[in-house]
């Protein structure tokens, strides 16, 4: 294996224009001053921290950059993968290959080798999804199945599989993009955001420094503290979305209009409880723990070295850069005039210029801005626009929303229409208290089944088919179903063709994966024909609300040629959403390297522009209207 890595190493040294002796040369002579300050860690704990403290190092005077040495990284993969679901197994190695030519190796337990050569600043993966992967033994898995044996399996399996593995990857992290890569007094030390991005990213997980602890959470968890209480206040009734448009009538930031329905709900003795008790609340989660952290400028080495990262990682994760025109990411950000704030000191500029990056120039529907840096205590600098194509489609829901609501029946889950059952939900989802697929068995036993999209179609599956059923026809409508859980699509999809084949394309590697899937709809522990209405005539409604997963099953329907695909084209969106952090704290999303493709004639294109319906429904009255659209059903068969 030894052989194998340097050899690796070896080849790709060779494409790397400085890899030379004066290269080398000028490496031995960046001599840092390093200083190591042990921080508290906490693991998806806020109020549990690790029995020993963390070392981070320092250089050369800087307080908000930190450094991991690779060994104690090694120790800590190992610690937080032993506390992920479905990765069971996972094992990092730390070795040091070539202690001349400084060049740590992280090998995978499947495996897989990260390699880092110091003495070029490079990084190779011999496979970057097989380093990332889980226990499955799948590239991708979008149906989180547990395990690649079909007789292990429970709801979800998967029955074939073909697997391209990627392209050695080669990230020249000091020549193209100046981010350090530090070899000195023993230790092997990247900067913390490096490692986070390379190495926890596949569990939608980041590091956080807030220069008083060490933080590993899930990116989704860190949130604004303003934030969090508003929709604490929200999802309990305090604060209602007529106050809430009220507020924004009457004021122009967001900080004012929170001001403004704070002072409006502790007018009453009600209110000021609830705001009190949800303050009290959120002082425990991990966003209080991260935002604790000092409100400051950034350094002048923090600010480069975020952009440079920025760069890097958006080089090697956006889905999208083809389709968007983008090389590189260096070009794009000048081109936009967002390099400027991403290098101000002012963390809250920098804010603003990602939130502008996803929301207004990215435009693709996925990618959003999450939650300002610690530095900023939450906040941003200014707002921004959404892109044209998320306010058209935007328009469009409130312009559908209100015709839908004329008709009642249209937003209910299940409805019938003599032979005809209509399965109606905007959203793919899976409850969150389901840990595992086997809880829908233990929850079925009980009558518990929750109103998730898992549960919404088993119950429609038995009063399809029950005994003496008139029903002939099925319809699932997705005309406003903007996505979500990409298991749920899948059992969805195999609900209505019994075998449902998935295709993932990595176009920045050049991976490959398609996998087949069965579900046991009906929970009896078989996968067979029972668990299908592939028997009946089957339909889709579409229209250009139907996005992510909502695009993804229909095109899977039309691929399949077994469903008639009624209305508009659907919204498209062929990435899986990747959740992202920068180096000095905040938080987005993007459309990821995962992107979502359909098989013809063995090659692979993706979903991205949407799927074309079969029989074109220009008035959504007709959509909605349940008697209407069933009286037409009637005259395609």
């Amino acid at each position: 294996m030894l052989k194998r890595i340097l050899e690796l190493i070896t080849a790709f040294a060779l494409l790397l224009g400085s890899a030379s002796a004066e290269t080398a040369a000028e490496q031995d002579m960046d001599i840092h001053t390093i200083e190591q300050k042990d921080y508290p860690i906490y693991l998806f704990d806020a109020e549990t921290k690790e029995e020993r403290d963390f070392p981070l190092y320092f250089a050369d005077g800087t307080a908000d950059l930190p450094f991991v040495d690779l060994a104690d990284w090694g120790e800590a993969l190992n610690k937080i993968f032993a506390m992920q679901e479905g990765y069971e197994g996972y094992q990092v190695t730390v070795t040091v290959a070539d202690e001349l030519a400084e060049t740590v190796v992280l090998e995978r337990e499947n495996g897989s080798i990260m390699a880092c050569d110091f003495t070029n600043g490079s990084i190779v993966f011999s496979d970057y999804a097989a380093f990332q992967q889980d226990s499955s033994g799948f590239y991708f898995n979008l149906g989180s199945v547990s395990s690649a044996d079909p007789e292990q399996a429970e709801l979800l399996r998967v029955t074939a599989s073909r697997e391209r593995h990627g392209n050695s990857t080669l990230l020249k992290l000091k020549e193209s993009y100046g981010i350090p890569m530090i070899a000195q007094d023993g230790k092997y030390l990247l900067p913390l955001q490096t490692l986070s991005f390379l190495t926890l990213s596949k569990i939608n997980s980041a590091a956080f420094f807030n220069q008083e602890a060490l933080i590993i959470s899930k990116i989704s968890w860190i949130q604004s503290p303003t934030r969090q209480l508003v929709n604490a206040l929200y999802n309990a009734g305090v604060l209602t979305q007529e106050l809430w448009l009220e507020a924004g009538e009457q004021t122009e930031t967001y900080q004012e209009r929170v001001a403004y329905v704070l002072d409006i709900i502790n007018q009453t003795e009600e209110g000021r409880q609830a705001v009190e008790t949800y303050t009290d609340q959120l002082q425990k989660t991990i966003s209080a723990l991260y935002f604790a952290g000092p409100e400051t400028k950034r350094s002048t080495a923090l600010a480069a070295y975020g952009y440079s990262e920025l760069c890097m990682e958006l080089d090697h994760s956006y889905g999208l850069k083809e389709a968007h025109g983008i090389e590189r990411f260096t070009d794009f950000f000048m081109q936009t005039d967002l390099a400027q704030r991403l290098f101000d000191p002012d963390a809250a500029k920098a804010d603003s210029a990602i939130g502008e990056m996803t929301d207004y120039w990215f435009d693709d529907g996925h990618s959003g801005f999450g939650c300002s840096s610690y530095l900023t205590g939450g906040h941003i600098e200014s707002s921004w626009e959404d892109g044209f194509s998320v306010m058209w489609s935007g328009n469009q829901y409130y312009m559908i929303g209100p015709i839908r609501d004329k008709y009642p029946d249209a937003a209910l889950p299940y409805y019938e229409v003599g032979d005809t059952a209509y399965i109606t939900f905007d959203g793919f989802t899976i409850d969150p208290s389901i840990e595992t697929f086997s809880q829908y068995y233990t929850l079925d036993a009980r009558d518990a089944l929750p109103d998730d999209t898992f549960g919404l179609l088993i119950r429609a599956h038995r009063q399809i088919t029950r005994e003496n059923s008139p029903i002939e026809n099925v319809v699932i409508d997705l005309s406003m179903n903007g996505g979500g859980a990409a298991p749920a699509a899948v059992f969805t999809l195999c609900w209505f063709l019994g075998d449902a084949q998935i295709s993932v394309v990595d176009p920045i590697t050049g991976a490959e994966s398609t996998e087949v899937y069965q579900a046991d709809v009906d929970l009896d522990h078989r996968f067979d024909e029972s668990d299908s209405v592939s028997h009946l005539n089957l339909y889709c409604l579409i229209s250009s609300q139907s996005f992510s997963c909502g695009n993804l099953v229909p095109w899977a329907f039309k691929e399949d040629g077994r469903v008639t695909l009624l209305g508009k084209t659907s919204g498209g969106g062929s990435c899986v959403v990747r959740q992202m952090a920068t180096a000095w704290g905040s938080t987005y999303q993007i459309s990821g390297n995962k992107r979502i493709s359909f098989v013809k004639n063995g090659s692979y294109y993706d979903v991205d522009k949407g799927v074309e319906p079969d029989c074109f429904i220009r008035s959504y009255d007709v959509f909605y209207d349940r008697e209407a659209l069933t009286a037409y059903i009637h005259t395609l068969h």
